[in-house]
């Protein structure tokens, strides 16, 4: 996280806001929900839960949905990292 301009509590503290308010409200429509894992340096470990977990589409959730909210209102270099578990 040498390139963050943050703590990794304030990333935790933002990344968190960011998935209750932007994030949240679209995968709790489609049946879903998603969990913050953990943050390793610039890779974001989130958890997709419910159908959303085993939808063919999760990936593109991820990159489209998920990783371009934290991006855009975090920071550009931010990556989102789908565990499977």
């Amino acid at each position: 996280m040498d390139d963050m301009p943050f703590s990794k509590e304030d990333l935790k503290e933002a990344i968190t806001n960011v998935i209750e308010t932007r994030v949240r409200p679209y995968i709790l429509s489609h049946g879903g929900n998603i969990q913050l894992i953990d943050i390793e340096n610039e890779n974001v470990l989130v958890k997709l839960e419910g159908s959303c977990g085993s939808c063919p589409s999760s990936v593109a959730t991820i990159k489209n949905v998920v990783e371009k909210e934290i991006k855009n209102f975090i920071h550009p270099n931010l990556n989102v990292i789908h565990i499977k578990e």
